[in-house]
């Protein structure tokens, strides 16, 4: 299936991490790091495409590690 909404969409996230990276200023990052910037702009951005990618970054094995998430993301919608 389809969850961006275009291809700006995706060059949007992609400039995005690419900017924050080359804020930290260093000359090798960690591809965690690079994983936790990538799922901040799909949170902002993209619920569904969120949701995926942190089932496999984080590798989720049960559905509580999913509920988890959720309950995670609702927090911080309410901060």
């Amino acid at each position: 299936g389809k969850f961006f909404k275009s291809e700006v969409e995706v060059e949007n996230i992609i400039n995005s991490v690419e900017e924050r990276l080359y804020e930290l200023g260093e000359s090798e990052v960690l591809s965690s790091q690079i994983g936790e910037f990538v799922l901040d702009e799909l949170a902002a951005c993209n619920e569904v495409a969120y949701l995926r990618f942190a089932s496999v970054f984080h590798k989720f094995k049960t559905l509580d590690d999913f509920v988890a998430i959720l309950e995670q993301r609702k927090r911080s919608k309410r901060d």
